[in-house]
């Protein structure tokens, strides 16, 4: 494993190719200000955080040839697409046949949904906080049943929680604060447990056995402000 956080400000990321690092599989280059594109030789990692960089264009499509990724977090930096379809088949983060402990994906992105991320039955922690999404959350992302930590936070996301949502089980932590949805939270038990904060910010958004209608403010609504 290979920390360098907090390191080569403001400077480019090597992209040659010819660059060898055969036995790297954890490397952590987050709040480095590193500016350019991810880089292929990265791709033997099975841990990978730029996190809080300059990165920017567009998410590399070879993303999807990780072969023991468990861990990504290309969060807080500039790209400017859709996260690639190869990467919501990853294997590693698909196969129940594949050992793996608790795999995260982390995302900072200005356009996209999550189509696909559905077939993702392993992820345990997803995090889309701080983005531009704006489509009605996705009843896909139900069928990921190993998931306990979901961010859906600052965004502008539109409709209903997904009462197939209810099926998340292993879901102990979800934060949807600061969207624009409406509705009656699901009557779920893990539903039950979440705090108001994680709903805060939906002005049209309450509990169960409240009035929620879609022309007035629910009588028990989350507001808040940023």
């Amino acid at each position: 494993m290979l920390v360098l956080t907090l390191n080569f400000h403001d400077e480019e990321m090597p992209d040659n190719l010819n660059l060898q690092f055969k036995n790297l599989k954890a490397l952590v280059l987050a709040n480095c200000k590193l500016r350019g594109s991810v880089p292929r030789w990265l791709s033997g990692c099975s841990m990978l955080d730029l996190s809080w960089n300059h990165l920017g264009g567009t998410i590399p499509s070879w993303i999807g040839e990780f072969e023991s990724l468990f861990y990504l977090d290309l969060s807080n930096n500039f790209f400017n697409d859709e996260i690639p379809k190869r990467l919501t088949e990853l294997q590693t983060l698909i196969s129940g046949n594949i050992s793996v402990e608790e795999p995260v994906l982390c995302f900072q992105l200005h356009k996209g949904n999550g189509h696909g991320f559905g077939n993702l039955r392993r992820l345990h922690v997803f995090t889309l906080k701080d983005n531009n999404l704006s489509e009605p959350i996705l009843d896909n992302l139900s069928g990921m049943p190993s998931l306990e930590v979901l961010d859906l936070s600052h965004n502008k996301l539109l409709g209903e929680i997904p009462h197939s949502f209810a099926n998340l089980s292993f879901l102990s932590a979800f934060n949807e604060s600061y969207n624009q949805m409406c509705g009656e939270i699901p009557q779920a038990v893990q539903f039950n447990t979440f705090p108001d904060t994680s709903f805060v910010g939906n002005i049209r958004l309450c509990r169960a056995q409240c009035t929620c209608d879609s022309e007035q403010t629910p009588t028990h609504s989350f507001k808040g402000t940023r």
